[in-house]
C-alpha cells in the first residue's frame, strides 16, 4: 500500500492528521477487507466538512482509494506469482537432483528406501 498516494487523494479534503493516520493504519492491516473499507469510508465521510466541501462525492472518493489499493494488491499478486514460480523451479531442480542420485544408486545395484 502506498501511503503517499492515499494521502494525495485525501489531502484536498483537509482531514486532520490523526484521522488520516487512523485510516491508513486500518487499511494497512487488511486493505481488501470489506468491513475495513466500510469503516474507512464512514470515517472519511464523518471527517470531511460539508460546509468546506459541499460537492464531495464520498463514494467516488472512496472508489479512487480502492482503485489505488487494488492496484497495490495486483503488485503483490505478481510478486506472489514470481515467488511461486521460483519455488516450482527449485522444487524441480531438487527433484532432478534426487532422480540423478537414485539413478547413480541403482547403477551400483543398491536400492533407496523408496524402492
Amino acid at each position: 500500500m502506498d501511503d503517499e498516494q492515499i494521502r494525495s487523494i485525501l489531502s484536498p479534503y483537509d482531514l486532520d492528521d490523526d484521522t488520516l493516520e487512523y485510516a491508513l493504519s486500518m487499511l494497512s492491516d487488511d486493505p481488501n477487507d470489506s468491513d475495513v473499507r466500510e469503516s474507512v469510508q464512514a470515517l472519511i465521510e464523518g471527517s470531511i466538512d460539508d460546509d468546506e466541501h459541499p460537492d464531495v462525492d464520498i463514494d467516488e472518493l472512496c472508489t479512487r482509494l480502492w482503485t489505488c489499493l487494488d492496484g497495490d494488491s495486483d503488485n503483490h499478486t505478481k510478486q506472489e506469482e514470481e515467488e511461486e514460480h521460483t519455488t516450482r523451479l527449485l522444487s524441480t531442480a531438487r527433484s532432478m537432483k534426487q532422480d540423478a542420485v537414485d539413478s547413480e544408486i541403482a547403477g551400483f545395484g543398491l536400492h533407496t528406501a523408496e524402492h
